[in-house]
């Protein structure tokens, strides 16, 4: 990678120096290079050469949306000067303010959406690339206000909504194959539960996950954790999914979050219940890791 030097009014430096609220990529990622090029193909290739349109990855929970908009920035930081991560289930305005300070943007006293507009305006006239990812977006009318038209800005949204993103080039998030033993899914499941042995089971298993990401990485943490088998794993997984209403989860997902809760201890499911029932995926694990600052009463 090229080294980055100078300051941020430099039209010659293509490469990132601000990377902001990225989450880590903490596993490989097999199967998705297909999905990959279409995201790059929509990022470069729609509308205008002024106008830098954004990216829609749509799909149900599970299906590694996010994952697929990080393993793109992973693939091409190079080629931007800045990477802004915006968590956007309640829209996007709040997240764009942590870009503020590398653009020299002052917001003092301007009000979120006002702050946020001028981040984004700063943006379009730094005469360098930034790529900006709204994760998990609601509906397309939260973003209003907040695109990337006329600016030097890449824009991928991540949504299960899949209604409304005409006007965004749309990608489709699906199943990893587990069709062989060498399928993205059979990989996933076997690297997340740390064995190199057992493929034959492994592909059974992730059949019954139904080849989603996030069943296969839960399922084999708790394989690499427990040191079962994936035969013994599937048993345990059958008796649960037989059980389960259809929810907005597919059952393989809950069937595989639930053998994991089992094997925690009183203090941390009681834990988790509370964080569930407060908001079911609002919330971080870094409020219970994070130290606190400031002043408490």
């Amino acid at each position: 990678m090229r080294a980055c030097f100078g300051s941020l009014k430099r039209p010659d430096r293509p490469c990132p120096i601000h990377t902001i609220g990225l989450p880590t990529l903490s596993r490989t990622i097999h199967g998705r290079d297909a999905e990959l090029a279409d995201l790059r193909g929509a990022l470069l290739g729609k509308g205008e050469a002024a106008i830098v349109p954004g990216a829609v990855v749509q799909g149900q929970g599970g299906l590694g949306k996010s994952t697929l908009a990080r393993f793109y920035a992973e693939r091409f930081k190079i080629e931007y000067y800045g990477i802004l991560w915006v968590a956007a289930e309640n829209g996007p305005a709040d997240g764009l303010l942590a870009a503020a300070n590398a653009l020299e943007v002052p917001i003092a006293g301007l009000s979120p959406s006002v702050a946020a507009k001028a981040v984004l305006g700063a943006m379009a006239h730094s005469g360098q690339l930034w790529l900006v990812v709204y994760d998990n977006a609601a509906k397309p009318q939260d973003l209003a206000g907040y695109g990337m038209q006329g600016a030097q800005v890449h824009l991928i949204v991540t949504t299960r909504n899949g209604f409304g993103w005409d006007d965004y080039g749309t990608i489709w998030a699906g199943m990893l194959d587990f069709a062989s033993e060498g399928g993205a899914a059979v990989k996933v499941l076997m690297e997340a539960a740390g064995r190199t042995y057992g493929a034959a089971e492994a592909r059974l298993l992730a059949a019954d996950l139904g080849g989603l990401p996030l069943a296969l990485v839960v399922a084999g943490a708790l394989i690499r954790e427990s040191d079962e088998g994936f035969a013994e794993y599937r048993g345990r997984l059958a008796e649960i999914i037989a059980h389960l209403p259809p929810g907005d989860y597919p059952t393989s997902v809950i069937g595989a979050v639930k053998l994991s809760y089992d094997r925690l201890g009183a203090d941390a499911r009681l834990v988790l219940d509370l964080f569930a029932w407060f908001a079911a995926e609002g919330l971080e694990a870094s409020l219970l890791t994070g130290v606190p600052g400031g002043d408490w009463v």
